[in-house]
């Protein structure tokens, strides 16, 4: 699903630590590489078992990140960074859908008029 565009050229800057089981520094550098010629993608600073990723959320998602590195043969971490991730694709959800609503949100958010 590509992200909804709201109406604010304002970026959604974000910057995620992706670990990976034991990467090759190879692998890592190819998956970085891929990753930087992705639209969105600001930025890559490789570490000795992650990649930190700095990308803009109004492009691209973070489960496109992810199988982008699944595609360059990286495995990413289970456990309690598999959870952060999954809270972090959730927050990234809810934020491109509620960016795709209007600024002011007052559609819903109007008392009913006082009768006299």
């Amino acid at each position: 699903m590509p992200p909804a565009r709201g109406d604010s050229p304002t970026p959604l800057a974000r910057k995620r630590r992706l670990r990976f089981v034991s990467p090759g520094t190879e692998f890592l550098r190819q998956a970085g590489g891929v990753l930087l010629g992705m639209a969105g993608v600001r930025s890559i600073i490789p570490g000795d078992d992650s990649l930190v990723v700095e990308y803009d959320l109004r492009q691209i998602a973070l489960a496109r990140l992810e199988r982008a590195c699944a595609g360059s043969r990286l495995v990413l971490c289970g456990g309690l960074h598999a959870w952060r991730r999954a809270l972090w694709r959730f927050q990234e959800e809810n934020e491109i859908r509620n960016a795709a609503h209007p600024a002011g949100g007052a559609c819903c958010n109007r008392p009913p008029p006082r009768g006299r």
